[in-house]
């Protein structure tokens, strides 16, 4: 897509504005690309937590759902994903991670938990709706949730402490998952998502008026991914 075409694409759809009464300077944004069942973003979490409090005076953050396990895939753990019972470990391995007891007893062994990533990424956006400074966060927390604490993401009571935790009304929070407005704007992320090309989670883009950058296209440690964002500024000077 050529950058121009880019620029107009993130305006049309939201991911950029021209909202000059905003704190910070909206055509400069990290924007985080991941999927609430994607284990790797699990991984990630800590180091985009991190990372998005001690640049949070430079850029903004903005966080895009990527509908990975959409209605029309999901199923049991068994029948979808086998494979998660022994790759989990890699990410253990690779991000230093550790994947909960109550998950791995409860949830990854007895195989039978559905995996659909609709209801945690419409979480994700009323997230985005009413407390978007926290969205990153958020989105860690609900993978905590599960990975670590083996909750289910397809029971709308997994959600009531969540919502709690991040100053939202439970009960509001609760019939928002069914809104019709949050599903479409959930839909449009998965769009986003798709029309970009990313088909990998998570990824990292930085984005201004004419440049995107690919910060990190799967799990990035933490110093790795500050070397690449220190970088940003001599790029955009020394660009063709």
């Amino acid at each position: 897509m050529p950058v121009l075409n880019l620029f107009l694409y993130l305006l049309l759809t939201g991911i950029i504005s021209l909202n000059n009464n905003e704190k910070h300077n909206t055509m400069s944004k990290i924007i985080y690309f991941q999927d609430p069942l994607c284990g790797w973003c699990y991984g990630f979490g800590p180091v985009i937590k991190k990372i998005s409090v001690d640049y949070k005076d430079k850029y903004q953050f903005q966080v895009v759902s990527g509908g990975m396990i959409p209605d029309a895939k999901s199923g049991s753990i068994n029948e979808i994903a086998p494979f998660i019972k022994e790759a989990y470990k890699t990410v253990e391995e690779n991000t230093g991670i550790r994947f909960g007891d109550n998950f791995i007893k409860n949830v990854l062994m007895p195989g039978n938990a559905i995996l659909n990533s609709e209801k945690p990424s419409r979480a994700i956006t009323i997230c985005k709706l009413l407390k978007p400074e926290n969205s990153i966060s958020f989105v860690h927390d609900l993978q905590w949730a599960f990975y670590q604490d083996g909750k289910d993401l397809q029971d709308d009571a997994t959600y009531r402490p969540l919502a709690k935790l991040f100053g939202m009304d439970e009960d509001h929070f609760r019939k928002m998952l069914n809104d019709p407005l949050v599903a479409g704007k959930t839909q449009e992320d998965y769009q986003i998502t798709s029309s970009l090309g990313i088909n990998g989670f998570p990824t990292l883009v930085y984005q201004d008026t004419d440049t995107m950058l690919i910060l990190s296209r799967g799990f990035s440690a933490y110093e790795e991914l500050k070397q690449r964002i220190d970088s940003i500024p001599h790029y955009l000077n020394n660009k063709p």
